[in-house]
């Protein structure tokens, strides 16, 4: 990262402008970027102030800075940002800071750390400082590719838990069914095992945020049981 004097280019930053170049080469448009970038935000740590900033510095650009071998360079001031937002210049200044280090947005930076930009006659830009969303068309690809792997383990999860649910009414079934109708009676304790193991792996039963492999070995346990 190129180092002006003003701003620390830290690794982050670096990388960041690592993807701005890549996405130089490409032409995504911001629409398709940023349902990418959305889709994966809370995997990847975005929230909520952060995605409405990057939606902002998004509407400020053009169609044609997205084309292949253009920049997507936007320069609102802070004060400006800050009064979009709603939030204090120092806050907008944490969120971008953020986004920078997340390597969704670069930094152009002048000398004196001011934004500032021009556009020809037909509106394409000539120069500019500011906040460079190259990164995003860089990194919508690899984006699409997490949202599919997210989805994939969402309905892989749907599925196990679908599984254990059937498991689970499956035991107790029999169970109840061998209770009432005495079909073991010298069994009894066998079957009041059955029901105690069940009530086991019913509080084994993992919340929504467990890992697929924990809940693959859990319903692999009712599965058993059954």
């Amino acid at each position: 990262m190129e180092n002006t004097g003003w701003r620390k280019p830290t690794p982050e930053l670096c990388i960041a402008q690592q993807f701005a170049q890549a996405g130089e080469q490409l032409a995504i448009p911001k629409s398709q970027a940023m349902v990418a970038v959305k889709r994966v935000a809370a995997k990847i740590g975005l929230r909520g102030m952060d995605i409405v900033l990057l939606d902002l510095l998004c509407a400020l650009s053009q169609p044609q800075d997205w084309e292949e071998g253009n920049r997507p360079i936007v320069w609102p001031s802070n004060n400006f940002l800050s009064e979009q937002l709603g939030l204090s210049e120092r806050a907008v200044q944490r969120h971008c800071k953020k986004l920078g280090e997340l390597g969704l947005i670069s930094f152009k930076d002048n000398s004196n750390g001011h934004r500032r930009g021009k556009r020809d006659k037909d509106g394409r830009i000539i120069e500019a400082y500011g906040f460079d969303l190259s990164p995003l068309q860089a990194r919508a690809g690899e984006f699409e590719l997490l949202h599919e792997e997210i989805t994939a383990e969402r309905n892989f999860k749907k599925l196990m838990r679908k599984h254990i649910t059937i498991a689970r009414r499956s035991i107790r079934s029999m169970v109840h069914m061998a209770q009432e109708n005495a079909l073991a009676e010298n069994t009894e304790d066998q079957w009041q095992h059955y029901s105690a193991k069940l009530d086991q792996l019913v509080e084994l039963i993992p919340s929504p945020a467990a890992s697929s492999e924990h809940l693959t070995k859990v319903a692999q346990s009712f599965l058993s049981l059954q």
